[in-house]
């Protein structure tokens, strides 16, 4: 989006922005679109190598075998009450959920 059309958007939202800060949100916007364009074509590659293998990338869940208990335990290098501790991924929130 050039700056111009930055602060149409802005007049249009009823938000007051300076010609500074439609020229900087018009190189943010230009950074985001480059951004998603190059996930898109990592997608797009990724599809393309799941479909020269005659997978589907998006297959449907089906209910399989489950790796015995045992087994699992061989795997891990830590055990604790049936479950296999790991360093916590979120910060916040009911740690039992």
């Amino acid at each position: 989006m050039t700056p111009e059309q930055i602060k149409q958007l802005a007049q249009t939202s009823r938000l007051s922005l300076t010609d500074s800060e439609c020229e900087r949100f018009s190189r943010d916007i230009a950074a985001l679109e480059a951004l998603c364009e190059s996930l898109l074509s990592v997608s797009e590659t990724v599809s393309e190598k799941y479909r020269a293998r005659g997978t589907d990338a998006l297959r449907e869940d089906r209910v399989g075998t489950c790796l015995p208990i045992e087994a699992v335990k061989a795997m891990s290098s830590a055990w604790e009450d049936g479950y296999i501790p790991v360093p916590r991924a979120v910060e916040g929130g009911d740690a039992t959920s």
